[in-house]
């Protein structure tokens, strides 16, 4: 069990990622998860805590939206994920049978990369993609979701590319968490022992505290361009990834 005081920092680490999300859109996982690193976790064991805490936001969420998602057409990304999830899970014990620190820059070049795509990457939306972008996306979102806990960004972009309203957008990717969390702390269990799942506990007992960064990121959304945030984040973000990147080799 965590001490108080590493606790209630790795749970304002998260709410920090809660208020960059609800801010500018992204950002819980590839803000709270090098932070936490940074903070004395294990790569997994910070993977775990912030995905049981985005979980069981999902979760919530999807409730609201129930009445308008249709999670049967998501059943091939699913799949890919659960393809990638066991694969990115050995990668990443590759990494950590090479240090720490190469798991901490492996980290760092994931969040430049995420967030550079994030700046740039604009698709087109249409009405219906390929069929094999879905399970193309789902193996992308296993991989890096197994290897450094950020499966998102290609969720991300796979919806930006139809054209969906909001509810099926955040449906579409609150559901995606939700049908892979349990693939996730599975293998995570299996490879790094039951521990892991303590820390996804703890990450779950943060949602009340989520709330308020989340609250906190929407009010200033209202008083802030969305160019303004967008700067504000990625800059935020590029220090993150950089830190992560370079300090093995600068401290």
């Amino acid at each position: 069990m965590m001490d108080p005081l590493p606790w209630l920092a790795a749970a304002g680490i998260v709410t920090l990622g809660a208020f960059v999300q609800s801010a500018s859109g992204f950002g819980l996982a590839i803000v709270s998860i090098p932070l936490l690193t940074l903070a004395g976790l294990r790569l997994p064991e910070a993977v775990a805590m912030v995905i049981g805490a985005a979980t069981v936001q999902a979760v919530l969420g999807l409730r609201s939206i129930r009445s308008t998602f249709q999670p049967a057409h998501t059943l091939p990304v699913v799949a890919g994920q659960w393809v990638g999830t066991p694969l990115g899970v050995f990668l990443l014990v590759t990494l950590l049978e090479n240090g720490p620190d190469l798991a901490r820059q492996a980290v760092g070049g994931v969040v430049i990369l995420v967030n550079t795509l994030h700046l740039t990457l604009r698709p087109k939306p249409r009405q219906q993609l390929h069929p094999l972008f879905g399970p193309l996306a789902g193996l992308g979102a296993g991989l890096l979701g197994g290897l450094v806990g950020m499966g998102g960004p290609p969720l991300v972009f796979f919806a930006m590319a139809h054209t969906w309203d909001g509810k099926r957008f955040r449906g579409f990717l609150w559901w995606q968490l939700v049908c892979n969390a349990p693939v996730v702390l599975t293998v995570y269990a299996l490879q790094f022992g039951v521990d892991v799942l303590w820390f996804a506990l703890q990450g779950a007992l943060c949602v009340p505290v989520l709330w308020l960064g989340t609250r906190a990121g929407l009010a200033l959304s209202g008083r802030w361009s969305r160019a303004q945030i967008m700067a504000v984040a990625a800059v935020l973000l590029y220090a993150v990834g950089l830190n992560g990147l370079l300090g093995p080799l600068l401290y």
